[in-house]
């Protein structure tokens, strides 16, 4: 998976990370679906699986192009240096369309989601039984999901982590808007508001 790119596909890679990030933000919207549909998503697996034990070792023996090369380094760091940009950037124009143009806004996402069904529905054949079964049960919990009223904020920190946790995931499962989980845990606006707008001053 390891590969040498040149310079405008760095550039591209970091702004697919900042279309990520942009989109991990939103609520309704997969950061990983934005991978899946970019064409990047099984990098990002595969990459994201390479940071284990074996990476660590090769690290503190101080093997550092022997780590680059097997953590995929290059690749992570330009996806997740232009989502972490991305809340700098992308995310802060984001802000002010939502506050003045919401209903456009939430139209281009619903639009972009039911885009992202079609691509994946289109290269998938095997509709079996148990397939049919598993894709009524995903709708089935999406849709109660949707239903749950918020929780409200708690910013202690042991829950402050599993937020993190679970926002994170809005990047490794496309379908799973991890800013619209944060929302029902009632920390939307402490993580991805005013969390973000305190770095930014």
């Amino acid at each position: 998976m390891h590969q040498e790119r040149t310079f405008i596909e760095k550039v591209n890679l970091f702004l697919k990370g900042l279309t990520m990030g942009g989109a991990n933000k939103v609520p309704g919207v997969s950061g990983g679906m934005v991978a899946f549909v970019m064409g990047f998503y099984e990098e990002l697996i595969f990459t994201f699986q390479r940071v284990n034990a074996k990476a660590f070792k090769l690290l503190f023996n101080g093997r550092f192009q022997s780590f680059s090369r097997y953590t995929n380094l290059q690749f992570l760091v330009l996806v997740m240096a232009g989502s972490m940009c991305s809340y700098f950037s992308v995310s802060l124009i984001l802000d002010y369309f939502l506050k003045n143009y919401e209903i456009y806004v939430w139209a281009w996402f619903f639009g972009m989601i039911i885009g992202s069904i079609y691509y994946i529905s289109k290269d998938f054949g095997d509709w079996r039984i148990k397939n049919i079964i598993a894709l009524g049960i995903g709708v089935s919990v999406g849709i109660a999901i949707s239903f749950m009223t918020p929780a409200k904020e708690n910013d202690n920190l042991w829950f402050v982590f599993l937020c993190g946790i679970i926002g994170v995931s809005g990047m490794t499962l496309p379908g799973l808007s991890g800013s619209f989980i944060l929302i029902l845990l009632g920390n939307y606006v402490l993580l991805l508001v005013d969390s973000v707008n305190e770095l930014g001053v």
